[in-house]
């Protein structure tokens, strides 16, 4: 049976607004602003600056969170509008072969459901479309079959 990966969406953190949270981390905080020039040293083929600069210390604490919630994996998306990031965690696991059936059978039934609801409301329409619903049926009664196995 081919290998079915499961994402499942975990948590998510915003983090928002780094331009003047890293300021005030540099500079310490100051409720009525800062006053500072900002020289950039570095080599454009070495450094794509497009995005806030994010502490590692936050960086670190943020994945810890995301790590202790359940995720096994991470998306880090920018939001530039909002000068930060959105970081998504998520858990990536293989299914097991039961569950990849179990999945496909509640596909399934879902499927001859919606057709056969359809079927009462438009049956001069869907009548042609019976024998694929005969087709489904065979379907989980195969699967349902293979699990019993």
């Amino acid at each position: 049976m081919k290998a079915v990966i499961r994402e499942t969406v975990v948590t998510s953190v915003v983090i928002e607004d780094l331009d003047l949270v890293v300021i005030d981390e540099i500079l310490g905080e100051n409720p009525d602003g800062h006053d500072y020039d900002w020289e950039d040293n570095y080599d454009q083929a070495k450094y794509w600056k497009e995005n806030e600069h994010i502490s590692i210390d936050m960086l670190l604490e943020t994945v810890k969170k995301i790590k202790a919630d359940g995720a096994t994996h991470v998306q880090i998306v920018p939001h530039c509008d909002h000068r930060g990031y959105h970081f998504t965690g998520v858990k990536l696991e293989v299914m097991s072969e039961g569950d990849v059936i179990e999945r496909k059978k509640a596909k399934l039934v879902e499927r001859i459901l919606h057709q056969e609801i359809a079927l009462k409301f438009e049956e001069c329409e869907l009548a042609k479309n019976e024998s694929s619903l005969g087709d489904l049926k065979k379907e989980l009664e195969k699967l349902s079959n293979d699990k019993d196995r």
